[in-house]
């Protein structure tokens, strides 16, 4: 993703659900699912946003990614309580969760922190700072 051409951001889409997207400026919006067009009605592709298929493969991934670890987020806290208090069931936590006010908190935070560390991956930085957030084999 280091040499992606486009902003990364958190966006909000038109039914208000946040999601990992790009802005691309030649169609002056933000894209969320890299796999369509802008209008929604055609299969996207690399070209039409002037990405390798690398990058296009690399933002689905990563945009995949983010819809699935929410998901996990929000499945391992409930278990963790659950183990707590020896339930077996998930049944309350399946009501209790089943607006998706908690699962969009979750993924407005995932993404937030995603983007990030992509920006901080993208922008130059000293070379100290750089040996400081790695890890070292």
């Amino acid at each position: 993703m280091a040499d992606f051409p486009h902003p990364i951001a958190l966006t909000e889409d038109s039914e208000g659900v946040y999601r990992l997207s790009f802005t691309f400026e030649k169609e002056g919006m933000s894209i969320h699912n890299i796999r369509e067009s802008s209008c929604s009605r055609f299969e996207g592709t690399a070209e039409m946003y002037g990405v390798t298929q690398a990058q296009f493969e690399a933002f689905d991934a990563l945009a995949v990614g983010v819809e699935k670890s929410a998901d996990d987020a929000l499945n391992a806290m409930a278990l963790s309580v659950q183990n707590l208090f020896g339930v077996d069931s998930g049944d309350v936590a399946s009501i209790h969760f089943s607006g998706d006010e908690a699962l969009q908190s979750i993924r407005k935070m995932l993404i937030s922190y995603l983007v990030t560390e992509v920006n901080l991956n993208l922008m130059p930085q000293p070379e100290e700072a750089v040996r400081t957030r790695r890890r070292q084999p």
